[in-house]
């Protein structure tokens, strides 16, 4: 794997998922990310690091996560 500036940098001219925001990951972007304040419906995955210390995040939106409990009953997290 590669970080993520290098990635981007690499693959700038291929589609991909938009970067909607860099910085550090904090507890006002996930809980921006779980109330909706961004445009993804599902949500979104964090990215960082370098090196041997390269990590990334799931975020689910709290609207998919209601969705998932809807149809899926008590057998939602299988799939979020």
């Amino acid at each position: 794997m590669i970080d993520p500036k290098t990635f981007l940098k690499l693959f700038d001219k291929i589609k991909k998922a938009e970067v909607i925001y860099t910085g550090n990951l904090n507890e006002i972007f996930i809980q921006a990310i779980k109330q909706g304040n961004y445009s993804v419906v599902e949500g979104v995955v964090c990215k960082g690091g370098k090196g041997k210390d390269l990590w990334m995040r799931k975020i689910k939106t709290n609207s998919y996560i209601q969705k998932l409990k809807d149809t899926f009953h008590s057998k939602w997290t299988t799939f979020k």
